[in-house]
């Protein structure tokens, strides 16, 4: 099979449909085309960045520290059971009770 500019395209100008084998390379090359149009989808997603930021500025942090400054990672958000949602402190600031 000749190729011309991308890998995997044949030579238009190679093929004979009357010939079953040049069908053949005919449907492979389409078959490749294919998967290379499906999975460009995957390949332009956005990269999600994982990790905390810190308030120095440095982000993508994995650990409990900032390897940077050295601040602790900030406790997440947590909701009570008595129904207050997105607390930050130790206690619930409604009922008192203690973070979990």
């Amino acid at each position: 099979m000749q190729y011309f500019g991308f890998v995997g395209t044949p030579d238009m100008g190679d093929i004979n449909v009357d010939n079953m084998q040049d069908m053949a390379k005919l449907g492979i090359a389409m078959g490749i085309a294919n998967n290379v149009i499906n999975a460009s989808g995957d390949v332009f997603a956005p990269v999600q960045p994982t990790g905390w930021v810190c308030s120095c500025g440095n982000s993508c942090i994995s650990g409990s520290f900032c390897p940077e400054c050295g601040t602790k990672r900030p406790d997440a958000p947590w909701n009570c059971s008595c129904g207050m949602s997105g607390l930050t402190s130790k206690f619930c600031t409604n009922c008192g009770k203690k973070r979990p």
